[in-house]
């Protein structure tokens, strides 16, 4: 049997083709998102959903031509015929998921941020249904999400890692457009949101891009020689969010830039590629929503970073996160570097997981029903947090 797995981000569509039988992977296909041509951003979307009369319908159309852009690719790539793959299970913040079935988002614009979704339980569709083109008869899965941005690309998250599985403290953030952080401490699992904004994924960035061939996903200044890499080692077309991370961790070392993120002139990477001030500021929003969130989530159940027994990063970097350069700007608590592990795709990991396992569903769905959701929306320790984490952190001595 032949089913595709889906993450469905704000930035990037993933999909898997995988022998479920076999628990084998076949193919993997990304894309870009159509739905940016609508905002870089949740919020925005969900806005023109609103105000725009066919907005809805016109984001779920987007949606359903990536998917399928996606499926037809993946059969081509593993030369099995699209109506032989007989099961679909899709991953997502919770705005990805209804605009892919169409949903109202409506009551995501306001506080308290609700969503349309079955209060944690999974949406189990036929195919043809919804106009997704697998077997005609075939099962549309779109896992739990727990509720407001607190979606099934996070609940995937904790399947890939076994976050569920561990009694001892441990952290799990998904660094995207919308922050996703869960910490499991003894049987309790606690979950925040925060809006990083698309930054971390090229969004609002001039030279900013996903991580792609042509993308700079490493830099290191000596001197006044830049050294990049490249992924794929082709012609730099722009930097991803690795990239960003680690020109800012150098640019503070060598002082170009100074601990509020403040340049003199736009710093040139190579030929037109520049990073400019405004760049920086969209970097600066994104790190500090991040660094409140778990700082927050962790004084609420009174640890401390040092108590944590394992960090896993996931998202918008995955295994091209340099962890040294991340704790150096302050986006990533100061930790021993052995307990950070960057893990790639753990949501579409997750996804595969669920169909590949014989109680899969049924997993995602205790998880799903045990996260004890924080809202941090209108919270004063948040809004604090937040101010106090906009400056770049001070670690000298930053390893070459």
């Amino acid at each position: 049997m032949y089913a595709v797995a889906f993450d469905i981000g704000t930035t990037t569509c993933a999909g898997m083709l995988l022998d479920v039988k076999k628990k084998k992977q076949l193919a993997v296909f990304a894309m870009t998102n159509p739905q940016t041509v609508f905002g870089d951003d949740v919020i925005s979307r969900i806005d023109f959903a609103k105000k725009e009369k066919t907005g809805l319908q016109r984001l779920n159309k987007k949606a359903l031509l990536c998917i399928n852009k996606v499926i037809t690719t993946l059969s081509k790539q593993a030369n099995i015929p699209t109506e032989e793959i007989s099961k679909a299970a899709f991953v997502g913040n919770t705005a990805m998921m209804q605009f892919a079935l169409g949903i109202s988002t409506d009551k995501l614009a306001v506080a308290p941020y609700l969503c349309d979704l079955p209060k944690r339980e999974p949406v189990i569709k036929k195919a043809e249904s919804i106009g997704i083109k697998i077997k005609r008869k075939g099962e549309v899965i779109f896992l739990p999400a727990i509720g407001g941005f607190i979606g099934s690309d996070l609940v995937a998250d904790i399947i890939a890692v076994g976050l569920h599985k561990t009694s001892k403290p441990t952290l799990l953030v998904d660094l995207g457009t919308n922050g996703e952080i869960a910490l499991k401490y003894h049987d309790r699992l606690v979950v925040v949101s925060t809006a990083a904004g698309p930054a971390f994924e090229g969004g609002h960035i001039k030279f900013g891009m996903r991580a792609q061939k042509g993308a700079i996903e490493q830099i290191n200044l000596k001197g006044k020689k830049v050294n990049f890499k490249v992924i794929g080692g082709s012609e730099p077309k722009g930097i991803c969010g690795s990239g960003l991370i680690s020109l800012l961790a150098h640019m503070l070392d060598k002082q170009i830039m100074d601990e509020t993120g403040r340049i003199q002139k736009p710093f040139k990477v190579y030929k037109s590629i520049s990073i400019s001030q405004k760049d920086i500021r969209e970097l600066q929003l994104a790190k500090a929503a991040i660094k409140a969130g778990i700082s927050v989530l962790l004084k609420r159940q009174r640890l401390k970073i040092g108590d944590l027994s394992k960090i896993y990063l996931t998202g918008a970097f995955g295994n091209f996160l340099d962890k040294t350069l991340a704790m150096k700007i302050g986006l990533v608590p100061k930790a021993a570097l052995n307990k950070v592990k960057a893990i790639n795709d753990a949501a579409l990991e997750g996804a595969k997981l669920t169909l590949c396992t014989k109680d899969g569903i049924e997993t995602v769905q205790k998880i799903a029903k045990s996260a004890i959701h924080i809202r941090l929306f209108a919270k004063q320790d948040f809004r604090t947090e937040f101010i106090n984490s906009m400056n770049f952190a001070d670690n000298k001595n930053l390893r070459s």
